[in-house]
């Protein structure tokens, strides 16, 4: 079955028990640019002070929960989770993993551009108020309009959050 899923490019999940699949190849391009998202965080993070880490393969927590990342700021320990937005006409849409709505600190990250980039806190409240389930992901869109934009917005890892 493995084989017969690389060769026909699709998830194995799927090809088994009929769930939706995303191909191997879009699955490579999105875990990549995920992991920049994760790795921006962290780099920025250090840069103003604070110590990143990344979880070690064998951390269950992290795994359970989606953790990217942890870090200490200022003394305080955060496990944060990362989601990169993608940008349509409507606005940004993120995905969340629905289990990382506990435990983590959900970090909303949009590239707009020139190496710009929001970053923005997704509370778990408001992800489940406004979200949509979709499967085991949570899809929490945010209008273009930032005025309603009801959340965060980080721009700095010097303090506490």
């Amino acid at each position: 079955m493995t084989l017969l899923a690389s060769v026909l490019g699709v998830d194995e999940a799927w090809l088994a028990v009929g769930q939706s699949g995303v191909p191997d190849k879009q699955k490579k391009i999105r875990n990549a640019t995920a992991d920049g998202a994760v790795n921006l965080l962290a780099g920025l993070i250090q840069m103003d002070g604070a110590h990143p880490s990344f979880p070690s393969d064998n951390d269950r927590k992290a795994a359970n929960h989606k953790i990217d990342l942890h870090a200490i700021i200022k003394g305080a320990l955060y496990n944060f989770h990362v989601s990169l937005g993608q940008q349509s006409n409507r606005g940004w849409l993120f995905s969340i993993p629905v289990e990382a709505l506990s435990e983590t600190v959900i970090i909303g990250v949009m590239s707009i551009g020139n190496l710009q980039h929001h970053f923005v806190e997704l509370d778990a409240e408001g992800i489940e108020a406004v979200g949509k389930r979709k499967g085991g992901t949570v899809e929490v869109l945010l209008p273009n309009d930032e005025v309603d934009w009801n959340l965060r917005r980080i721009t700095s890892f010097a303090e506490r959050l």
